[in-house]
């Protein structure tokens, strides 16, 4: 089963690592000093984590108005239109073994989509086999 994307706010914003203080700090305009993030469980967010999303400020904001927590819980359909977007990719992997399950070449060919103004490409396709498969 997969875990639902969920927060709490409370005055301490709590959620992703990466942006973690300061694109809360900002938002909110409190001291850099006076926000905390503390995340239990990292990783599964395909990209998401790498942002400030508008529902993390959005439940701080609700928490700071009505001084108590504040829990969103986002379900799997809606954080594919709420917390970031990853192109739809395209990937042919082709093996070839031994009779005895000994791989001997892999082939991966990837397609990935990537806006006009952005330098990124997802990295799915630099795979560095030859370390991985001894021949």
């Amino acid at each position: 089963m997969l875990t639902p994307f969920a927060l709490a706010g409370v005055q301490r914003v709590l959620d992703q690592v990466q942006v973690a203080r300061k694109g809360p700090s900002e938002a909110l305009r409190v001291p850099l000093g006076k926000v905390y993030v503390r995340q239990a469980f990292v990783g599964g967010g395909f990209g998401g984590k790498g942002y400030l999303w508008p529902h993390q400020v959005i439940c701080a904001m609700a928490a700071r108005e009505i001084g108590r927590p504040v829990k969103l819980v986002l379900t799997r359909a809606q954080t594919f239109t709420s917390n970031g977007y990853q192109p739809a990719t395209e990937q042919r992997i082709v093996l070839s073994a031994t009779r005895d399950g000994r791989l001997t070449a892999l082939e991966h060919r990837s397609w990935s989509g990537t806006a006009m103004l952005e330098d990124y490409v997802e990295g799915f396709g630099s795979l560095k086999t030859r370390a991985t498969f001894p021949s």
